[in-house]
């Protein structure tokens, strides 16, 4: 039966904590949305399953699909070649191989150009939003259209050093990803293509593919002049107009230009009734007049003069420095309204007229005051954002990528010793949709996040620091430094020593960390690209990437031990997410080798331990972590390890234990979460609506403590407060979680209709989760409507089948597909796979599996099965809400066990 999706345990990693269900449901897609009957055939797309058509341009047909391979939801543009010659095919799909090596935030992602059956496709990453036409209905604040503008100028200034100009820039090819207000430009390459497919065309005498049209007012693609344009018209330089010129750096710029002016104030510079005198207004540069007056700091009318100019060589000849200005600018208007009369105050200018008097005042008062920035300072949580690259240098946006993910895991170490501060770690911020201070501070209450980034400046690499409040964002402190160019490692250790120096912290001599662990710059950038990758190892070929780069960092410098265990951390995630039975023995091979080499640490021994788990040696884990222990008795992750080691061997007790005491010396949303979903998952709902209620105290607007009380309020089986709940969790996070447990709480009251409306909603936003496919197919088989509940279950049996033949051993995922195959009339194939799990020792482990043996006409090892459960903990109430064991309660074949009391009248 449907469960609330409070995520419970992963069944790929066996994690307790909520998973982040990204989503990447554009905002126009509903409405152009075709059923799947009446898309093409999957076929030719290989391992890409088309899911609908989310939308059709000029240049091909994008659907909305799901990767098999990588089991995640992207976008499928089917290009419309059809009528071109072979030859100019071939340079569409180069280009957009050109395109797909561009990678930086505030482009889309490529994952893949192909060809198969006469059909060439492109696939993307799926992104949810608007694009910016659209987002610009909504009233903005001068900092918030700095901030989409610098993005924008940041995108660009990474094509073009990268040598790909857009030439088809406009508001209806940018997306603005939300809530994280992030930027996304769309659709690189494609434009430049459309000139000499026009005259290849006249060649051939083919019609020529449809433009595509701005979406301003008027239908641009149904204006043509007497020569050729390439681009849409309100968004040309005047240069491409005027000549028969290619697209350059510059058009770009001039197009950013036009775009800059509609942002700022409120109107199309050019943007006439007629492609004609929209020509004329170009040309002869007649802008438009803002409607209402708007006030603009004059050095950015200047920007926007210059980005304007009618000769491209009047116009900034670097987008990186463009953005540069963007971001000091909003900062300084951020820091002008929050000190208000006071930013004079601020400016270095006053301060440096009356340092003497301030300098005798200090004098007088001595330490009876308290420096504001230092009391900040003292926060107990911190995290850093991935350092940013300005300039978007292709050839160092993977080394400082890396160097941020290493520099996490040094300030992870020195801050157990400068007053026991819990960084976030990487793989948290890496499953966030949005990061940003905003939205760090929402889910985790991190009290301090620090954010930098880089500027190249000729022959100098500059990086800027900030030390912010997370609650408001406020700057604490700020610092800047010159990184050594030929140098990673050294770079890392200037940064770093920076770091230490912005959080008032100590950096102890007896670290390892305290000094360069490579003797080989070569091997210490393959580790920074290495360690990149592998922070998005869900991008296409980043796992190969990621190992192929850091055995090139252990073959260089066989001594670089940090390289060591980056590469045998690859070849653990490339076994859970590809073979297993391959990459495992390869990493504890090497874990062997380096424990024979080092004294016993720590970090080693943990990560035994974590091998031993993915053998099922839970046994062994605990010991190991115990060994680990002895080294660090404090340390709250080593506790944290240990206490899911516990769980899983069924140890509730112990692992209750050692959540709490994870807890109590780290006192973050992190550990009391854990704890919290120990709890639900145990059935202990007191103990977990207390823990819910102090992470509601440090979070009241995060949707995951919702979906925890909300789910609360399911078990203990009072619907109207976790309906609305979880209403409140929907309008905190529109995502497939909280609509599928809408769906669950209908279901339970058995209106089967109405649930299956919100399935089907949640399966549209996440189609990639097979429990939702399930749920949806429990819903369809209740309400009568068989058809749609055998293609539901069979998507779900799909979908934990590709996950079950990377990884066999999760009994989760087992005990689900079993479920799926008796629910779908597969009882013998049912009961092989529940034979197949092994000794189950959780309650909601044996309920699914007494589902199983009821449904599958096995009624004693249901009962069997039932009994189990109950001895465990599980409520006896419950069963009464499940309609799988109506007829099994009925007969009353179940004993209830003393101390499973009946449960109170709500």
């Amino acid at each position: 039966m449907p469960n609330p999706v409070l995520s419970g345990q992963c069944d790929f990693c066996q994690s307790e904590f909520p998973s982040q269900l990204d989503t990447w449901m554009p905002a126009e897609a509903s409405d152009q949305a075709k059923p799947l009957a009446e898309m093409p055939s999957a076929a030719p797309y290989g391992h890409y399953q088309l899911l609908r058509q989310a939308g059709q341009g000029g240049m091909g047909i994008v659907y909305q699909a799901y990767d098999a391979a990588l089991q995640r939801p992207v976008a499928l543009k089917v290009l419309q070649l059809q009528r071109q010659g072979q030859f100019h095919q071939q340079q569409l799909l180069e280009e957009a191989r050109v395109a797909s090596s561009l990678q930086h935030p505030n482009i889309v992602t490529v994952y893949d150009i192909s060809r198969a059956e006469q059909q060439s496709y492109i696939v993307t990453e799926w992104l949810e939003g608007q694009t910016l036409d659209q987002y610009l209905q909504r009233p903005l604040s001068l900092p918030d259209k700095l901030h989409l503008l610098q993005q924008i100028a940041a995108g660009l200034a990474s094509a073009h050093q990268a040598g790909v100009i857009h030439r088809d820039l406009k508001p209806s090819n940018l997306m603005i990803c939300l809530p994280a207000q992030q930027v996304k430009i769309l659709d690189f390459g494609m434009a430049s293509r459309q000139r000499r497919l026009q005259q290849q065309a006249e060649t051939e005498g083919a019609g020529l593919p449809p433009m595509l049209s701005s979406q301003l007012n008027t239908q641009w693609s149904q204006h043509t002049t007497a020569h050729q344009i390439k681009g849409t018209l309100p968004y040309l330089a005047p240069e491409l107009l005027q000549s028969d010129v290619d697209a350059s750096i510059q058009s770009d710029v001039f197009a950013f230009g036009v775009i800059m002016y509609e942002l700022c104030y409120g109107v199309h510079p050019f943007l006439r009734d007629t492609a004609d005198a929209t020509m004329q207004a170009i040309v002869q540069q007649i802008k438009q007049p803002p409607v209402h007056p708007v006030e603009l700091p004059q050095s950015l009318k200047n920007l926007i003069d210059q980005c304007l100019a009618p000769h491209p060589s009047q116009r900034p000849a670097d987008l990186s420095k463009v953005a540069i200005f963007l971001v000091k600018l909003q900062q300084e208007l951020l820091q002008r309204q929050r000190l208000g009369i006071w930013y004079p105050l601020a400016r270095w200018q006053f301060w440096a007229v009356i340092t003497p008097f301030i300098l005798v005042v200090s004098l007088w008062l001595g330490q009876q005051s308290v420096d504001k920035q230092s009391l900040l300072s003292q926060g107990k949580t911190l995290a850093l954002l991935p350092l940013q690259n300005i300039g978007a240098d292709p050839s160092v946006q993977q080394f400082l990528t890396g160097m941020s993910l290493s520099l996490s895991q040094d300030l992870a170490q020195i801050g157990q010793l400068n007053g026991n501060v819990w960084v976030l770690p990487p793989a948290e911020l890496g499953q966030l949709k949005e990061v940003s201070t905003k939205a760090i501070y929402q889910q985790f209450q991190t009290e301090l996040v620090i954010n930098g980034s880089l500027q190249h400046l000729g022959n100098t690499r500059r990086l800027s620091l900030n030390l912010q409040n997370g609650a408001d964002g406020r700057i604490l402190k700020s610092t800047e430094v010159d990184l050594a160019l030929d140098n990673w490692d050294l770079a890392q250790q200037q940064v770093r020593t920076e770091l230490v120096r912005l959080l008032n912290w100590q950096l102890p001599d007896a670290l390892p960390l305290s000094k360069g662990s490579a003797t080989n710059d070569t091997a210490y950038k393959a580790y920074l690209t290495g360690i990149s990758y592998l922070y998005r190892h869900d991008y296409k070929d980043n796992i190969e990437k990621s190992l192929q780069q850091l055995q090139i960092a252990v073959q260089t410098d066989p001594e670089f031990i940090e390289a060591r265990y980056a590469l045998i951390d690859a070849m653990l995630q490339t076994a859970r997410v590809r073979d297993i039975h391959h990459w495992l023995p390869q990493a504890e091979q090497l874990t062997n080798d380096l424990a024979q080499q080092l004294p016993k640490n720590s970090r080693l021994l943990a990560l035994q331990a974590e091998i031993a788990k993915l053998h099922s040696d839970y046994p062994r884990a605990i010991e190991l972590f115990s060994q680990a222990l002895q080294l660090e008795p404090a340390n709250a992750m080593l506790i944290h390890g240990q206490a899911r080691a516990f769980d899983l061997a069924g140890q509730t007790a112990a692992a209750e234990q050692h959540f709490q005491q994870a807890a109590e010396i780290s006192r973050n949303w992190y550990f009391i979460n854990a704890l919290a979903v120990f709890y639900y998952q145990h059935q202990q709902l007191d103990k977990a609506e207390r823990s819910y209620r102090e992470l509601a105290g440090l979070a009241p607007n995060n949707a995951q403590v919702l979906q925890t009380l909300g789910a609360i309020q399911f078990s203990r089986g009072d619907y109207p407060a976790a309906l609305t709940t979880f209403k409140q969790a929907v309008a905190i996070d529109n995502d497939a979680v909280n609509h599928s447990n809408i769906g669950t709480l209908l279901f339970y009251q058995q209106k089967y209709a109405e649930a299956s409306a919100h399935f089907a909603l949640a399966v549209e936003l996440k189609p990639d989760n097979y429990q939702l496919w399930g749920n949806l197919a429990d819903s369809y088989r209740w309400a009568q409507q068989p058809d749609k509940a055998r293609e539901s279950y069979q998507q779900a049996i799909r979908l934990v089948s590709l996950l079950l033949e990377k990884t066999p051993k999760l009994q989760n995922a087992r005990l689900r597909l079993g479920l799926y195959l008796a629910k779908n009339g597969q009882s013998r194939q049912a009961l092989q796979e529940l034979k197949a799990t092994g000794t189950l020792k959780k309650p909601q482990q044996l309920i699914n599996a007494a589902q199983i043996c009821e449904i599958s006409g096995e009624r004693q090892q249901a009962v069997d099965y039932l009994q189990a459960a109950l001895a465990l903990g599980y409520d006896f109430d419950s069963l009464q809400s499940e309609p799988e064991f109506r007829q099994l309660l009925q007969q009353q074949v179940l004993t209830r066990p003393e101390g499973n009391k009946p449960a109170s009248t709500i």
